[in-house]
């Protein structure tokens, strides 16, 4: 059975934050409601922390590479990301919640 997987883009982000509803763009999370709004505080902290640190990364490429090979390079760490975003647990979040945002892909290689 094949599944699409969602992207999940700094513009995701911008419109949960504009909007105020941690829940607008992202997977619903699973756990008890204290849980639940604690997870999405720092789910969305983690998101704006790894998209700032990514976005500098992009910006620092530009000129050392072609755009051929930053989006080559940038493949796997979007993948990382989009496997973070697939965490429901609330307890997932909670018990990662001192691991900055670019460092959490790398808890589910």
């Amino acid at each position: 059975m094949i599944t699409e997987t969602k992207t999940y883009s700094y513009e995701d982000f911008n419109t949960t934050i504009e909007k105020m509803n941690p829940d607008a763009a992202l997977p619903a999370l699973a756990g008890s409601e204290k849980q639940i709004n604690w997870a999405r505080t720092i789910r969305l902290s983690a998101g704006k922390e790894f998209f700032c640190w990514f976005d500098d990364v992009l910006v620092s490429l530009k000129g050392q590479m072609t755009e051929d090979e930053i989006s080559a390079a940038a493949a796997p760490v979007v993948a990382g990301w989009n496997k973070v975003m697939t965490q429901t647990s609330a307890a997932w979040w909670i018990d990662n919640r001192h691991t900055n945002g670019p460092n959490l892909p790398a808890l589910l290689a």
